[in-house]
């Protein structure tokens, strides 16, 4: 993928993604599609991501987060905003949210940007680890099976994102990835 920065004629700054020449549309629809339905997603977990929109089939933008690194060292990743986050990836098995990949925004918000890879599972049968940094969100309640201990959502708020993502299905169905939905819908039941 080519990944550019673009700033506006009016000042607003987007990053715009496309295939490279020599990229065949099997190889980079993948990843649009990531990038395109993941933030559906996770607004329906209510996980805080840079917003994004598809300009064709070949082009996606993506909001430019306006704010320091995940380094900022005084953020709580363990934030409410951080933990829906790790729940949006691992019902996407989002296998690449490390360090780099969420960042801290100008009112000190924590955002989630790069999901490309989501659902790769479903299209290569890869199967995890879907956490593989400390600071990824979420880390602690996946380590030492903290999720079924201490969970950070209840089996109500679980049900209200179940609901949610069963209503995504046109726009999953409209790319043709509702594979991708059915294997989120599976792992929102566990």
């Amino acid at each position: 993928m080519v990944t550019e920065l673009v700033t506006s004629s009016t000042g607003q700054r987007a990053v715009r993604k496309r295939p490279r020449p020599d990229q065949i549309p099997e190889e980079y629809l993948f990843y649009l599609d990531g990038e395109d339905l993941f933030p559906l997603l996770a607004e329906a977990v209510g996980a805080p991501v840079a917003a994004t929109w598809r300009d064709g089939d070949d082009v996606i933008w993506v909001a430019y987060i306006d704010g320091g690194s995940h380094e900022v060292p005084d953020y709580p990743i363990d934030t409410p905003e951080g933990i829906r986050l790790g729940l949006a990836d691992t019902l996407a098995g989002n296998l690449d949210r490390h360090g780099n990949l969420f960042a801290i925004d100008g009112g000190r918000r924590l955002k989630g940007f790069d999901h490309g890879g989501s659902w790769l599972e479903v299209e290569t049968g890869d199967t995890g680890p879907y956490l593989r940094e400390r600071q990824a969100p979420m880390w602690h309640f996946v380590e030492g099976d903290r999720w079924h201990t201490d969970p950070p959502l209840t089996a109500a708020e679980l049900g209200r994102i179940r609901d949610r993502i069963a209503a995504l299905r046109p726009r999953f169905e409209q790319r043709g990835r509702g594979a991708w939905l059915d294997h989120s819908a599976d792992q929102a039941t566990c």
